[in-house]
């Protein structure tokens, strides 16, 4: 008989997700300098934000292998885009040129030489804040409505049940006199 539980070679291993929780990194040593960046600090913290990434495109798990390596290709591409924002704002003033790059001038730089332009990032934020605005608006008005048809049916069973209450208690005590009544005759 096999065991239920045997995986082969080119199959993954049951994925078994811990609960997400959201944790702040604990206490750090302080220095002279400031606080201590060790890297493991930051790619957790990184992690932290991909995964938040994650969970909002509409995932509600994933592989700890696809984490890292969206982890690994958003820090390369940060890595790029700082390197080169670098680049500009070290650049010497040249005698001919009659200005240096604004800071503007020079993130729009760094940015187009990194493949990315300012209207479809743009773009893509105000999409992307519309689609999820109007998500939860939607989800908003679902929960107001179960929350009204949850208040409506408990109200219900409380008026039902205060009515029940209601007319066990008359009739308590119209049968409480009546015995009284009836033990007063027999005297």
């Amino acid at each position: 008989m096999l065991n239920d539980c045997q995986t082969y070679q080119n199959q993954f291993q049951k994925y078994d997700p811990e609960p997400f929780v959201e944790q702040d990194v604990g206490a750090l040593a302080v220095s002279e300098d400031g606080p201590i960046m060790s890297p493991w600090v930051c790619r957790a913290a990184f992690q932290r934000s991909v995964g938040k990434i994650f969970y909002h495109a509409g995932f509600e798990d994933f592989q700890p292998s696809a984490l890292d390596t969206a982890t690994d290709i958003a820090a390369d591409f940060f890595s790029k885009l700082i390197r080169t924002f670098t680049a500009y704002t070290e650049t010497p003033k040249v005698e001919t040129a009659s200005s240096r790059l604004t800071s503007e001038e020079q993130v729009l730089h760094s940015l187009h030489k990194n493949g990315l332009d300012l209207d479809s990032l743009e773009s893509y934020v105000k999409d992307d804040v519309e689609r999820l605005s109007g998500k939860l608006s939607v989800v908003h008005d679902r929960m107001r409505a179960h929350l009204a048809d949850l208040l409506v049916s408990n109200l219900a069973a409380v008026s039902l049940n205060v009515h029940r209450l209601t007319s066990i208690a008359s009739g308590f005590g119209r049968q409480r006199r009546s015995r009284r009544c009836w033990c007063l005759q027999r005297r």
